[in-house]
């Protein structure tokens, strides 16, 4: 039982002969201290590279989203007006809905090719 004592009483001796910075006291504290906050400052700069990047990244997704919904609606546009071809054969007067979706989906088409162009841009940026 003595020498399990004994030896429990060596360790800190042996620690501090070794490693004599791992001794309790005011200068341990002040180089933690320093030490904290140089890894503070180091995260804050990964933060600060890091997080615009993000940003740009969803940014760039978002666009790229926006785009395939304004092509799926232009194609809707496109493919629904088949009904109204048909009705334009037998009803020359509905000529003004078939010009309406017409326009419609060109304007979509427009919407969603641009928002794939900004997307590009964006990537070519970073």
């Amino acid at each position: 039982m003595q020498a399990l004592e004994g030896s429990a009483r060596q360790r800190p001796d042996t620690r501090s002969r070794i490693c004599p910075e791992r001794n309790a006291g005011p200068d341990t504290a002040s180089i933690f201290g320093m030490n904290a906050g140089k890894a503070l400052s180091a995260g804050l700069n990964a933060l600060r590279g890091t997080v615009p990047r993000f940003i740009s990244l969803a940014r760039e997704l978002a666009l790229e989203v926006v785009g395939f919904m304004f092509l799926a609606f232009a194609a809707f546009f496109v493919f629904g007006p088949f009904g109204l071809i048909q009705a334009y054969r037998r009803l020359p007067e509905s000529m003004d809905r078939l010009v309406v979706a017409a326009v419609v989906s060109l304007v979509f088409v427009w919407f969603g090719i641009d928002s794939f162009r900004r997307a590009k841009r964006l990537a070519r940026k970073r």
